[in-house]
């Protein structure tokens, strides 16, 4: 079969950059934090997870905007392990009031960026309560219909 070059380029590209996510996916290492964020004043605290045994001794807050490390925190506090994880460390940012978009870093993974502001959960009951209109079950007047009836 013969492929025109740009096609072979293009194949070769797609397949090295489909290798290099299966190996980050494989990592089995996360961070998780409150995706909504946290207000200046509160306790901050995420949570560092991996599917294999690893030691963190410190992790970092970066500034979102500029990349740059806003804070290295020298003390991870190690967690039992929770299946299907091994390792398991609690982060505490707590100390940071500084509002702004930042993520944490440490062990080879990175947390999705969150804010720290004072109005982080502004609008949070408005969108819950309409979520919660929606999945309510019993007649709909829109669609005419009750909904789950084969449950």
């Amino acid at each position: 079969m013969y492929l025109p070059m740009y096609r072979r380029v293009y194949c070769i590209v797609l397949i090295i950059l489909i290798s290099l996510s299966a190996g980050c996916v494989r990592q089995g290492r996360y961070i998780r934090v409150n995706q909504l964020g946290y207000r200046p004043g509160d306790i901050k605290v995420a949570v560092f997870l991996s599917k294999k045994p690893v030691a963190i001794r410190s992790f970092s807050l970066v500034d979102a905007s500029t990349g740059k490390v806003a804070v290295r925190f020298s003390r991870a506090g190690q967690a039992a392990a929770y299946p299907p994880f091994e390792s398991v460390y609690r982060f505490d940012f707590s100390l940071v009031q500084k509002p702004g978009s930042y993520y944490l870093e440490a062990g080879g993974a990175r947390s999705p960026v969150f804010r720290i502001a004072g109005d982080v959960y502004k609008g949070t009951a408005d969108f819950l309560l309409r979520y919660l209109r929606q999945q309510q079950c019993g007649y709909n007047p829109l669609i005419r219909d009750s909904c789950h009836q084969y449950d």
